[in-house]
């Protein structure tokens, strides 16, 4: 939240009103990540009109890469489950068209806990193989299903063990 300067009251962040704000914490933090979550919470556009959205994702492209952010859009589906994925992201198509990948993630429809991450586009590399994971009660934990012999990842040393060996043939 950003501090409204008429009224002295926070008002929520839109990034057609702030951008300017946003810039200089940007540039005096030097973040290497900026998560948007959920995306429609940051901004006023109409989220059905293609070209008002298609102008954000620029926006907010350009934004990434002049400050060498990775930038971390959540948009949530629509309730229509008998879509695509690429047509179930709420809103317009745009916020998929304007983005350089897509992940989504899904709920295990056998398992309340348990999902899947799966790369939905891609535009400069292979997309790979979906990966499953669950979160474990009671503190929520994400546990890692094993790939390939490795071994299931629990702690932060293991974890890291387990990316180095994932990561070792290059």
């Amino acid at each position: 939240r950003f501090a409204d300067e008429t009224t002295d009251e926070e008002a929520a962040f839109d990034i057609d009103y702030n951008l300017e704000a946003l810039e200089d914490i940007l540039k005096e933090w030097e973040p290497r990540v900026l998560a948007l979550d959920p995306l429609r919470e940051f901004h006023s556009r109409k989220d059905l009109d293609a070209k008002q959205i298609k102008d954000l994702m620029v926006k907010l492209n350009q934004l990434a890469f002049r400050y060498r952010l990775a930038l971390i859009c959540v948009i949530h589906w629509n309730k229509d489950e008998k879509k695509s994925n690429q047509n179930r992201m709420a809103g317009s198509h745009q916020y998929r068209d304007g983005s350089r990948a897509v992940i989504v993630i899904e709920r295990d429809l056998k398992s309340s806990n348990s999902r899947t991450l799966t790369q939905d586009k891609i535009n400069n590399a292979l997309e790979p193989d979906p990966v499953k994971f669950s979160i474990e009660p009671p503190n929520g934990m994400v546990v890692w299903t094993p790939w390939d012999n490795l071994p299931p990842v629990t702690g932060v040393s293991e974890c890291m063990a387990w990316l180095v060996t994932l990561l070792s043939s290059g």
